[in-house]
């Protein structure tokens, strides 16, 4: 999965189901963006921030940072 593809899956799973998004998303966006060598939390950040309250914003980042 490319970067782009990742984040789109992100602001997608981010309209629908808000902050429930599932590992797998998760998983996906954080081998993107690894594999792309971008910061995770800098790329994603603004997608959160559009769609999301901070307290569920911090937990998904908290969520995608263990892995």
């Amino acid at each position: 999965m490319t970067l782009s593809t990742a984040l789109e899956t992100l602001e997608t799973a981010c309209k629908e189901k808000k902050a429930q998004i599932n590992r797998w998303d998760i998983y996906r966006i954080v081998t993107a963006c690894r594999a792309d060598s971008v910061d995770l939390e800098e790329n994603i950040r603004p997608i959160l921030d559009k769609h999301l309250g901070a307290k569920d914003r911090d937990k998904i980042i908290s969520d995608l940072g263990s892995y």
